[in-house]
């Protein structure tokens, strides 16, 4: 079969199609989250750090020791251009977020740090039991408690389908567990929300899911 061209460009081969797939996928980015996140920084009256840039090129949100710290694509660039992956893309985003955290405990004694994240339905043939979910390490008390705050606030303002810890496990290798360790639990909140992207299939349902987190975020309001 002929492969299809773009715009005069060389022939698209089947493992270039299949990569563009992987990138439209879950696994390629996370729908719906960036607006998510800026309707709760709007409503938490803070900036949002965000990052846009497909973690099948370098995961943000991951150690740099971690197996899939780069995808089974970005492995197979020269060394020079992975390094220029954590120089440009990976470490200015971590450190941005780093000074954000240090600058609000040096200013208020004290910060949450939320985290925005979007999860596939079905993963490997099996259905997700969550429509929304708030990640945190459960060893960490004020955490725990500010999670709990936190689902029950959802709670009042839509029937979803909540969980704790699910379908990740908070206390798992990721950005909040870094800064966990840099600040004691006194000071530092690590909370990663995740939102099944069943919900966010339509712009307007985007736009009501963040409208409703933002509104259920104001009890943090009381506990920073």
């Amino acid at each position: 079969m002929r492969a299809r061209r773009l715009s005069g460009a060389r022939p698209v081969s089947r493992a270039v199609r299949g990569r563009r797939e992987t990138l439209r996928s879950h696994r390629g980015w996370d729908p719906g989250a960036i607006g998510i996140a800026r309707a709760l920084a709007r409503a938490l009256d803070v900036d949002p750090i965000v990052n846009e840039v497909s973690r099948l090129v370098v995961d943000a949100n991951r150690s740099e020791w971690h197996p899939r710290f780069f995808s089974e694509f970005s492995r197979l660039a020269p060394e020079a251009a992975r390094d220029d992956m954590v120089a440009t893309i990976y470490r200015p985003h971590r450190d941005r977020v780093a000074s954000a955290v240090a600058a609000a405990v040096a200013r208020f004694g004290r910060c949450i740090q939320i985290g925005v994240h979007t999860f596939t339905p079905v993963l490997a043939g099996v259905e997700r039991t969550a429509d929304v979910a708030v990640l945190y390490d459960p060893a960490r008390e004020w955490e725990r408690r500010l999670a709990g705050e936190w689902l029950a606030s959802i709670r009042d303002v839509e029937d979803w389908r909540l969980r704790r810890n699910s379908p990740y496990l908070g206390k798992a290798d990721g950005l909040t567990t870094t800064l966990r360790g840099l600040h004691p639990d006194r000071v530092y909140a690590g909370l990663e929300l995740e939102v099944n992207q069943a919900l966010l299939e339509r712009p307007a349902a985007r736009r009501s899911v963040g409208r409703k987190l933002a509104a259920s975020a104001e009890c943090l309001k009381e506990s920073r």
